[in-house]
């Protein structure tokens, strides 16, 4: 198999965004590159950085720790020991990278100096929600950490995913819509978001044993695992807002202010992150989010969350977009 198959990090460093979100297909080489490329910079220039996972168990298993660096990284660099210790991944017995756990990551302020520091890697940062659990106000928490590590440097952040759910907590904060087929970067002056397009892997893995295998018996897992297909998504009642449909109340949870249309002739409910400021009715689902411009929700009586709970229970929902329905789906866990 030839270099082109792998995935080449280069080509997303290429914009020098702060922000860097890769979301690409099972096992194409996305943390190895990075962590090549973490090595290189090392050796080259001193240049430090850390890897990072959500909670604690992601980062005291073996694979994160002795195998952090694998054998294929190691013998690239034969001349040089790779290995993790004293709780840092050490090169040639020098401090190269850290660990850091993110719902830990504010009790790390002033414990570790990170001024040699230049890139982060948050490894899969989407995560499958029959697993584990995104933190509670997650970008808010994320954001504390970028500023622990970089104060005021350029330090760039690169959170890496397969592709199970466009639906997570940073592209529902961001605004961030998933790309058109067969476009592989969208980007802005301060991030860049990839879905990178490896057809001579894809071509590679459709010949494998496995790859002939799941496209016989399970082809969705195989677009997902190999072509880069978002795995828990579909279109269900992805719908835009009726002209007909009026505001009548907002809900905002996890910071997202989510706006609820009603179009009582067709008797459809419409979720958008648009709303109409003159309607003063806006509900919290939880005290940390309750102001002066909201009323916090303590009772499933109120005759417009029964309404709200009554059409979601019967297929009567519309969303603007999969980012709003995952919100919602989420508002609804709490509600019902």
């Amino acid at each position: 198999m030839g270099d082109s198959i792998w995935y080449d990090i280069n080509r997303i460093r290429s914009y020098n965004r702060v922000l860097n979100f890769v979301v690409g297909a099972r096992g194409i080489g996305k943390t190895f590159g990075f962590k090549k490329w973490a090595v290189e910079d090392f050796l080259e220039n001193g240049n430090q950085f850390i890897y990072m996972r959500r909670y604690k168990d992601e980062l005291i298993n073996r694979k994160a720790k002795e195998g952090f660096f694998p054998k294929d990284l190691k013998d690239m660099f034969p001349e040089h020991e790779l290995k993790f210790q004293d709780g840092a991944y050490m090169v040639d017995g020098q401090v190269a990278g850290y660990p850091m756990v993110l719902s830990k990551a504010g009790q790390e302020k002033g414990i570790i100096e990170y001024d040699k520091v230049t890139k982060v890697l948050f490894d899969e940062f989407i995560i499958d929600k029959k697993t584990y659990r995104y933190l509670p106000d997650e970008t808010n928490t994320f954001k504390e950490a970028m500023i622990t590590i970089a104060r005021l440097r350029f330090v760039q952040f690169f959170l890496f995913s397969n592709a199970v759910s466009w639906n997570n907590p940073y592209f529902v904060k961001y605004g961030i819509e998933q790309p058109p087929e067969n476009v592989e970067f969208i980007k802005t002056k301060s991030y860049v978001v990839q879905m990178p397009i490896q057809n001579e892997y894809k071509a590679v893995a459709e010949q494998s044993p496995l790859g002939q295998l799941f496209k016989d018996i399970d082809n969705k897992y195989f677009e997902y695992a190999y072509e880069n297909k978002v795995y828990r998504e579909t279109g269900d009642f992805i719908e835009k807002k009726s002209p007909k449909a009026r505001h009548r109340f907002s809900i905002t949870y996890q910071g997202v202010k989510v706006g609820v249309w009603i179009d009582y002739d067709a008797n459809l409910i419409y979720c958008c992150q648009k709303y109409d400021s003159s309607v003063l009715m806006n509900y919290a689902l939880t005290a940390d989010e309750h102001n002066s411009s909201t009323t916090l929700l303590t009772t499933r009586k109120n005759t417009f969350i029964k309404m709200f709970i009554d059409a979601f229970q019967h297929n009567a929902v519309r969303y603007e977009s999969q980012q709003v329905k995952s919100v919602v789906y989420d508002i609804m866990k709490i509600l019902m």
